[in-house]
């Protein structure tokens, strides 16, 4: 498993907490777009504090591969985040599975970008020694 892929167009990256600034600005920008698809989230949610100590607890879950999440951005822009990609209660063993989702931004949300993620984050890539043993 790395910590970052790339595509043609896009860069997906696991982001430690020296990265909160541009988390909070993609979540800034896109509240009125996500909100409707996402739980409710408190004033501190949209705090640089909070996107810190979230994006430490995401790390350490990637280093435990228990849940493994990857910002993507387009390759002309690695700083401006347009998304993720997230997969979570990774099970390992002979139930081999996990749970997949994603969110884009209003301006990202079109078939070619989810695509791009789908062909690029394949099980056996990102969850290696899991998935490939079952033919997932």
């Amino acid at each position: 498993m790395l910590a970052t892929y790339n595509t043609n167009r896009l860069v997906l990256n696991v982001l430690t907490p020296l990265k909160a600034g541009p988390v909070l600005n993609f979540y800034i920008k896109n509240k009125d777009f996500l909100e409707p698809h996402e739980p409710k989230r408190a004033r501190l949610f949209y705090t640089y504090e909070f996107q810190r100590a979230n994006l430490a607890c995401e790390y350490n879950a990637f280093i435990k591969q228990t849940n493994i999440r990857y910002w993507i951005s387009l390759n002309t822009n690695p700083d401006k985040l347009i998304g993720s990609v997230c997969f979570s209660n990774i099970l390992r063993g002979a139930f081999c599975s996990c749970m997949a989702g994603y969110k884009l931004g209003s301006f990202f949300s079109f078939p070619s970008s989810c695509l791009d993620c789908n062909r690029l984050m394949k099980w056996s890539k990102v969850l290696p020694g899991s998935f490939e043993a079952a033919s997932i």
